[in-house]
């Protein structure tokens, strides 16, 4: 019979949720802190509930490391409320990106708020709950599940949807969770000295620098947490908070990197990925696309979560838009994960994820492009 969890130590230092002083922890069990702390000289004590407090400053070994510039949480923020809360990211999404966020990352799905969802290139809505939206795509073919919470997702967007902006978010948030847990190597059961790496590899060198600038932009939001990254070779180094502790701030020592690549470049790490984004495969050169994710695929497998032995923290995700001459690849994983059901897949085209773009451009791709090539690229369409 496992033991229940006792969330706080005796000595760790703790504040309610809802504000207040640091009190210590005394005693301890699953179901009730007893802490005391200072009132005017006075030491005041009472028991709580443990989900009403959250560590101020947690004892890590032998050492005390200090939590308070963090926000008052016992867990990390999910993705939404880091997107969208002013102590995250502060941003406003779009209907759909909120939908495909959510999907991938195990979100309950609205079926009460109401959106209107762009059903053409006329002009014409449709009213649509979140809920209400993923059974639409499922029954037309564009989704293979209606459930949400997923490791591997291969996402067909339509050009000028907004791809890099989703991508930028979800490291960003990849970075953050990674960070929260203080010593990620410890909670991953890493040996010492092993680097963690947020993967991220384009079609091209101007598109990774582009994912690179944006989410550059994105992590100067949070003000206490994010910002203290040094550049890294082709992307940002950070050191976890109980190396800080230890050694001090020190550029030079960084375990946690996040990588933007071009598909050109010969050698990718294949190192410890807890995050891998393949960005436009379609688009990949030759069998480039292939031999990487045969290369970065298996470096995902070591992110167990220490709660729940069975559950993958880690993500590998295809995005990009297709094309009828791209290669093969990402067609293929597409439709093979669409089949057996391993792995989210989504054909969104630009005019539902995007509801600002204009219609009068769109129309224009239209007319000027290739028979089968709007339809792919900014419909989003995978034959298959």
């Amino acid at each position: 019979m496992t033991e229940p969890k006792v969330p706080f130590q005796t000595g760790d230092v703790v504040r309610l949720k809802s504000g207040g002083a640091d009190m210590t922890v005394v005693n301890c069990t699953d179901q009730e802190v007893y802490c005391t702390w200072f009132d005017d000289g006075d030491v005041k004590g009472h028991t709580f509930r443990p989900d009403m407090l959250f560590g101020s400053k947690l004892r890590t070994g032998n050492f005390v490391l200090d939590m308070s510039f963090l926000p008052p949480l016992a867990v990390p923020m999910d993705i939404i409320q880091f997107a969208t809360s002013k102590e995250g990211l502060g941003l406003s999404l779009y209907p759909v990106q909120q939908i495909v966020l959510k999907m991938i990352y195990g979100l309950e799905l609205d079926s009460v708020a109401v959106f209107s969802l762009r059903r053409n290139m006329d002009g014409e809505t449709l009213p649509m709950t979140e809920k209400s939206y993923v059974e639409y795509l499922y029954n037309r073919g564009r989704a293979n599940t209606t459930k949400t919470g997923f490791n591997k997702a291969i996402l067909s967007l339509g050009r000028l949807s907004g791809k890099t902006f989703l991508i930028s978010v979800i490291n960003a948030y990849e970075l953050y969770c990674v960070l929260f847990k203080v010593s990620p190597q410890g909670y991953y059961r890493m040996p010492t000295g092993i680097d963690i790496h947020l993967q991220n590899v384009s079609d091209s060198r101007d598109n990774a620098q582009a994912t690179l600038a944006r989410t550059k932009s994105l992590l100067a939001r949070p003000e206490r947490l994010l910002q203290r990254g040094v550049y890294v070779g082709s992307g940002f180094g950070y050191q976890t908070l109980a190396d800080m502790h230890l050694q001090g701030r020190d550029p030079s020592r960084v375990q946690v990197r996040m990588n933007f690549q071009s598909s050109e470049v010969q050698q990718v790490k294949d190192s410890k990925n807890l995050l891998v984004v393949l960005e436009e495969p379609a688009f990949y050169q030759g069998d480039r696309a292939q031999v990487l994710y045969d290369t970065l695929m298996p470096s995902t497998t070591s992110f167990f979560n220490a709660e729940d032995q069975d559950k993958l923290d880690s993500h590998l995700l295809l995005i990009g838009s297709p094309h009828p001459e791209g290669n093969p690849f990402f067609m293929s994983q597409y439709w093979n994960r669409f089949h057996t059901g391993f792995g989210l897949c989504l054909q969104i085209p630009t005019w539902e994820m995007n509801p600002n773009i204009s219609l009068r451009n769109l129309r224009e791709h239209r007319e000027n492009s290739k028979p089968g090539v709007f339809e792919s690229e900014f419909g989003a369409n995978i034959q298959g």
